[in-house]
């Protein structure tokens, strides 16, 4: 006999559980008291669409309501456990509910079970089938395969897509022609520039903009809309910058990352944004709205955090790497004396420079700065005598006649390292 209160007489209710089995546990939650109870369920399986999913199902039948007058309990189904389409059975937790996993698991790999659920035309290609048909698993309301090249499709909760009316809900309540227009051109843009769409940052400026001339300009950026992968962070990044500046002066910031070089601030910018949110704070110095200089901004910040209680590292450097400090050309040659130097390079290059350090003091790395008189140009990384990477400012790669004199500088090293080593040899004998 199972006792159970009806929520809608509040009346006890007694009654037969035709469907118990004494080998078979299920785990519900009684909505009523709120109480995690076991019940000893006959418990089936199957394979059916579930949360816009397809899914392999543990269901139990569980009163909900009875008829007096053909005097019956009316049942409906309860799903305890869900798994998706697996392509091989994954380690089971030890659980009370192990038994009724390893059966979801057979389901899960047989895929043929599955296949009566996709109502798309599958590729003939095997390997192109196989991806099609786990997206499709994953992503039943979305009815086109283009979908397969968005970054991300978790704003599309809706039963059912296309790519027109998914395009159209990114528009949210911006339900204007110039902004509609924009977003297919910045959809047929990404497309043709990236092969994938990341509807991100088109999210961003209709939910965050609210003048339709802002939102169409910010669409029609030719940018790198993959720099934007992290939603959450662009979100926090959107809501730092207008809670400083104007809408319009925002737009105009993004407008001016359309200049390839300031593509590699943003990177940069974000990045740099993830570390130091938390200390960013309405008394945080306000700079020009411009890549530029909210990046050296957001850049002195971090490295003003990452040394603020910091001690004073010198390096030690061997003969060797310290035969390597000479004037070539236009440029002196210098190595970094300690972490606080190096701060100050990575500050003056606004890069991660100052993250080097315990590699400089280990001797696994070593760092060299190119000086035009007191200004840093660039620095390079030397492992082994060979270059590991040559960046100046921002990260950027240098000039072709920079990495001339960088060429040139190391080979004449190495010759005055072996000249050395000869003269030091015929001395010995």
């Amino acid at each position: 006999m199972l006792s159970i209160k009806s929520p809608r007489c509040h009346n006890s209710l007694f009654f037969d559980v035709e469907d118990i089995k004494q080998d078979s546990e299920a785990f519900i939650l009684d909505q009523y008291y709120n109480k995690r109870i076991k019940l000893n369920f006959k418990v089936h399986t199957k394979v059916a669409l579930h949360n816009n999913k397809i899914e392999a199902l543990a269901v139990i039948k569980i009163p909900s309501d009875v008829n007096f007058l053909e005097k019956k309990v009316i049942k409906q189904d309860l799903v305890i456990l869900t798994t998706p389409y697996t392509p091989k059975p994954l380690a089971l937790e030890p659980s009370p509910l192990r038994k009724i996993k390893r059966e979801l698991q057979k389901l899960s790999v047989q895929k043929r079970l599955f296949e009566p659920y996709i109502d798309m035309k599958l590729s003939s290609l095997p390997s192109k089938r196989e991806k099609q048909f786990e997206f499709t698993l994953s992503h039943y309301n979305l009815k086109d395969f283009e979908f397969m090249k968005w970054t991300h499709t978790h704003h599309l909760t809706k039963s059912k897509y296309t790519i027109e009316t998914a395009l159209l809900e990114l528009v949210n309540d911006k339900q204007f022609k110039s902004v509609k227009i924009a977003l297919f051109e910045n959809y047929a843009y990404q497309l043709k520039n990236n092969k994938t769409f990341n509807p991100n940052f088109v999210h961003m400026a209709t939910s965050k903009f609210s003048n339709v001339n802002h939102i169409v300009s910010l669409l029609a950026l030719k940018i790198n809309f993959e720099v934007f992968d992290d939603e959450q962070l662009l979100f926090k990044f959107i809501d730092f910058m207008l809670s400083r500046y104007t809408e319009r002066q925002v737009t105009h910031y993004f407008m001016k990352l359309e200049l390839s070089n300031h593509q590699y601030i943003l990177r940069d910018t974000l990045l740099t944004f993830k570390r130091i949110r938390e200390s960013l704070s309405h008394n945080t110095s306000k700079v020009k709205c411009s890549p530029n200089a909210i990046h050296k901004q957001f850049v002195q910040l971090s490295l003003a955090i990452q040394y603020k209680n910091q001690a004073i590292n010198y390096f030690e450097y061997a003969a060797l790497q310290l035969s390597y400090q000479v004037k070539i050309g236009a440029y002196n040659v210098n190595l970094p004396k300690n972490n606080f130097e190096l701060f100050e390079w990575a500050n003056e290059l606004q890069n991660c420079l100052a993250g080097y350090e315990d590699k400089i003091a280990s001797h696994k790395t070593t760092i060299y700065g190119f000086f035009m008189q007191s200004n840093l140009i660039f620095a390079v990384e030397i492992q082994m005598g060979a270059i590991i990477q040559a960046h100046r400012k921002y990260n950027l790669p240098i000039k072709p006649e920079q990495r001339k004199i960088l060429n040139l500088w190391l080979k004449e090293s190495k010759e005055r390292v072996a000249m050395a080593k000869q003269v030091q040899q015929h001395f010995s004998n």
